[in-house]
């Protein structure tokens, strides 16, 4: 994912892509939200918890204890395999 619209693209360092909450983990978010006293909104989304995405992280969440983390090796992956964007 790449928003290519993005003002932070080429901040703060020239070539850089801003990948949004490509790899934002859920626990990072809540921290986040608990630090700064942040307001939580339940999603409106009918599908909420039923999604594709639901499911990948589901399958991330399965495989990772038996190869550790992945983000940083599927987003490594995605740069060696010269994906545009990333």
């Amino acid at each position: 994912f790449n928003d290519g619209n993005s003002w932070r693209n080429d901040f703060p360092i020239r070539g850089r892509y801003d990948y949004a909450t490509l790899f934002a983990r859920e626990r990072d978010c809540a921290r986040v939200v608990r630090k700064f006293g942040l307001p939580v909104v339940k999603s409106g989304c009918p599908a909420d918890g039923s999604t594709e995405r639901q499911e990948i992280k589901e399958l991330i969440a399965s495989l990772e204890p038996k190869y550790g983390e992945l983000p940083p090796k599927i987003l490594g992956a995605m740069q060696r395999g010269s994906i545009s964007g990333y």
